[in-house]
């Protein structure tokens, strides 16, 4: 097959829910790229939905592979001063905590907050997102005092009395279905029958609403380059933006 074949088939699997499928396709286009020295974006673009796949399974060591692996490329060829890479250091960063190796969750997570406050700056979402997580994860493990230096020496960045949202969880905003229970992409979950029920609804009332002569305003994910906007698959999200094809 050819990269173009690799990418209908995964897009099909995810959205019939034929995960395992999805995940064979995904290793086979993982060698396929490799083997013709395809591009570092494709590449990466299979890691990390591989990686989301086997989240989802609870393959957390697999996952946690995949993240690495992805993210050493993406250092690799990008350097250390760019956000792309600090994105890839907090999906590394949340695999590890949900595997409960605090030291590595706290050093992804740092790592990817020197990256956002050189690249974006201290005022940016992203950046006082990892900036709170980290104050988080300290607190959780009692290192108080090290929380709110943290705190203090961030610029603009204020103590905070309500414990992050993420604290029992992970490190970075995760969607949860309220019917199916389980973690998804994007503004509907396509996992279950009421989630796609609901998607497919919306993008009728969507459809209704262009033919009206009404445009709805573009929606963006917080993590840009690395999420989909609305499928609820980081492989349709990712590719949009790496390949532009």
């Amino acid at each position: 097959m050819e990269w173009a074949e690799y990418k209908l088939k995964v897009k099909e699997a995810l959205e019939s829910g034929q995960f395992d499928l999805a995940e064979k396709t995904l290793i086979e286009a993982v060698e396929f790229v490799k083997a013709t020295n395809g591009s570092y974006e494709r590449l990466c673009l299979c890691l990390d939905q591989l990686a989301w796949i086997y989240v989802n399974h609870k393959d957390l060591d697999r996952a946690a592979n995949c993240y690495k692996e992805s993210m050493e490329i993406k250092l690799s060829v990008l350097g250390d001063c760019n956000p792309i890479v600090a994105r890839a250091c907090k999906k590394l960063a949340t695999v590890v905590y949900m595997q409960k190796r605090f030291d590595l969750a706290e050093q992804y997570s740092k790592e990817a907050l020197n990256i956002f406050k050189s690249t974006l700056g201290i005022e940016n979402e992203e950046t006082q997102q990892t900036l709170a997580d980290i104050v988080s994860l300290l607190r959780k493990l009692e290192r108080n005092v090290e929380a709110e230096i943290l705190l203090r020496t961030a610029h603009g960045v204020k103590p905070a009395d309500k414990a992050s949202p993420y604290e029992d969880s992970s490190l970075i905003k995760i969607n949860v279905c309220p019917y199916c229970s389980l973690p998804f992409d994007g503004e509907q979950c396509l996992r279950c029958s009421e989630g796609r029920a609901r998607a497919f609804s919306a993008s009728d009332a969507s459809s209704q609403q262009e033919t009206s002569g009404k445009v709805p305003s573009a929606g963006q994910t917080r993590n840009g380059d690395d999420q989909s906007a609305a499928t609820g698959s980081l492989f349709q999200g990712s590719e949009a933006k790496f390949e532009n094809e």
